[in-house]
C-alpha cells in the first residue's frame, strides 16, 4: 500500500452546510446542502437542492439539482461538468422501498432498486 497516492493534507479546511425545511403539514421538504473546499471554495465546492413530496403514505417523490465547481483540490479538478439533476420515484410497502431513479447525466434505462436493506 505504499504506492497508493494519499492527497489528503495535514491541515486541509471544508465548510459544509445543510438546511432542511417542512411545508404543508410536513408532506413538502426543501432541503439545501453546500460544501466548499479551502476558505474560498477555491478548491472545489457542491451544492445540492432538492423537494421531497409525499402524495400519500406509500407514494413520494423527489427531485433536485446537484452543481459542481471545480477547484484546486485533486479530487475536483474535474468535477465541474457533472452537474446532476435528478428525480425519484419511490413507493414503500410493508417496510420495503422500492424506487425509479432517473439521472440527467446518465442515458440508460430506469433503475428499479429495492432500497429495504440500505
Amino acid at each position: 500500500m505504499e504506492t497508493t497516492p494519499n492527497y489528503t493534507l495535514k491541515n486541509d479546511f471544508q465548510t459544509i452546510l445543510r438546511v432542511s425545511k417542512d411545508f404543508s403539514n410536513d408532506r413538502l421538504t426543501l432541503t439545501f446542502l453546500g460544501s466548499m473546499f479551502g476558505l474560498d471554495s477555491k478548491k472545489g465546492a457542491f451544492q445540492r437542492f432538492s423537494m421531497e413530496y409525499d402524495f400519500t403514505d406509500t407514494w413520494s417523490v423527489l427531485s433536485g439539482i446537484v452543481l459542481y465547481q471545480s477547484g484546486d483540490k485533486i479530487e475536483m479538478k474535474k468535477n465541474g461538468a457533472n452537474d446532476r439533476i435528478f428525480l425519484n420515484l419511490k413507493y414503500s410497502f410493508f417496510g420495503t422501498s422500492f424506487f425509479v431513479q432517473k439521472k440527467q447525466k446518465n442515458n440508460g434505462p430506469l433503475k428499479l432498486t429495492d432500497t429495504s436493506n440500505l
